[in-house]
């Protein structure tokens, strides 16, 4: 699978603080797509993160998908429908709870002007995204995996299942579309219209489908015999 197999209108969904607007930002630039961050959307620059009126953040959002060529990140599950008409391809992030919020401590306390964050705003941490993604987000993972099965299997959408559970901010979104024109990413892919494939080969020496291995050095979750992940300090050079 190419990069270019996802089309030309890529929506990116996952946890906060999983590499969403780093991953945009980098299949943007290959591509050249224009990258959309719904989080500036449904917020009012030169603010710390005040949200903009429903109304308001709706018309934004659907002229941004009524364009020809972009990659969007952002959850905000309610205009899913909406995204996925007008989508070519979808790719589903995930991390663990501690690492995002790992991610967001890090962000918001050390780093400044990253990619996503609001023009002017201000930023600090906040009890509400504590307890949004410890427990909120969780709850969501099962839902978002089951939209993204149907948008998969129902739109005919070329979709990726990328799964990191690295504490590094952003090493993950870097890496996978430093990988994306050669190979695919640990994923789940397919398309209505497609035939089905065929049987894997068991052999000892070929990996398991969905599982890590030095050839991809990438892991899914399609396999239940799949190793336990590696983590980012123990994955082989790609030198």
């Amino acid at each position: 699978m190419q990069l270019s197999d996802l089309g030309e209108r890529i929506c990116i969904w996952g946890p906060s603080n999983s590499g969403k607007s780093t991953l945009a930002n980098a299949i943007a630039r290959k591509r050249g797509l224009t990258a959309i961050h719904l989080d500036q959307l449904h917020h009012a620059p030169y603010t710390n993160w005040q949200k903009r009126p429903e109304d308001e953040f709706r018309a934004l959002h659907d002229k941004a998908i009524s364009g020809n060529q972009w990659v969007m990140d952002g959850n905000y599950s309610r205009y899913f429908p909406e995204r996925l008409q007008r989508a070519t391809g979808v790719i589903l992030l995930d991390v663990s709870t501690l690492a995002s919020l790992f991610r967001y401590g890090r962000r918001t306390l050390f780093e400044q002007n990253w990619i996503g964050a609001l023009d002017g705003g201000h930023d600090s941490i906040k009890l509400a995204m504590i307890h949004h993604i410890a427990m909120v987000t969780p709850k969501n993972r099962k839902r978002y995996a089951e939209i993204f099965s149907a948008a998969q299997f129902t739109q005919g959408l070329f979709a990726i299942h990328a799964i990191h559970q690295g504490l590094l901010p952003g090493l993950g979104a870097r890496a996978l579309a430093n990988v994306f024109p050669t190979r695919t990413a640990g994923h789940q892919s397919g398309s209505a219209a497609k035939p089905s494939a065929p049987a894997p080969d068991r052999s000892p020496d070929r990996p398991k489908p969905g599982c890590w291995s030095r050839r991809s050095q990438w892991w899914g979750r399609e396999s239940g015999e799949c190793p336990p992940p590696l983590r980012p300090w123990q994955w082989p050079s790609r030198r």
